[in-house]
């Protein structure tokens, strides 16, 4: 039926450029781009159709990729939104002036930065652990190393968004 269509295409506007699926001898589908052009004899009668087909496969692999990553981004700037707008009602709700409120803001923001770098900079090598995020939530404040405070308990590896909910938990504790 899509040949069908492509023909009549071409035979009434001169030529027909579409997208489509072939599958290769390898039984692997391969994407290619049909530019079908109509042949005609002298006096103008129709005797076939020059067909073109140009692999296009990378470029839409590329395309379905750029589409992914545009909507993980739109998802988690929506979320970043969502934790932001929580953080100013919670932070609002205690302020007792608005320099308290600023400096609650600054740091709860400051605390998200430090478990978007833990996690950003675990993505790709290894995984973040419960205990990473414990001491990167506590080290504006005090260092485990001094003593004063001790972690104990199996480490555990957490998924990124966890991993936030953990920190951004944490730091509130802490505060």
């Amino acid at each position: 039926h899509e040949i069908e269509l492509m023909t009549d295409r071409a035979r009434a506007e001169g030529r027909s450029v579409s997208e489509t699926q072939l599958c290769r001898t390898d039984l692997n589908l391969m994407e290619v781009a049909v530019t079908l052009s109509p042949l005609r004899y002298g006096g103008g009668a129709l005797v076939g159709f020059a067909a073109i087909l140009r692999d296009i496969s990378n470029r839409k692999r590329a395309e379905r990729q750029r589409d992914l990553m545009l909507r993980e981004l739109d998802h988690r700037i929506s979320n970043l939104f969502s934790v932001v707008s929580a953080m100013i009602g919670l932070s609002a709700r205690y302020a007792k002036s608005p320099q308290q409120l600023a400096d609650s803001l600054r740091a709860r923001i400051d605390a998200l930065a430090r478990s978007h770098q833990l996690i950003r900079g675990g993505a790709f090598e290894s995984a973040v652990t419960v205990t990473q995020i414990v001491e990167t939530a506590l080290s504006p404040y005090v260092t485990v190393d001094e003593g004063r405070i001790a972690i104990e308990g199996t480490d555990l590896a957490i998924e990124p968004s966890a991993a936030v909910a953990l920190s951004m938990i944490m730091h509130e504790l802490i505060t």
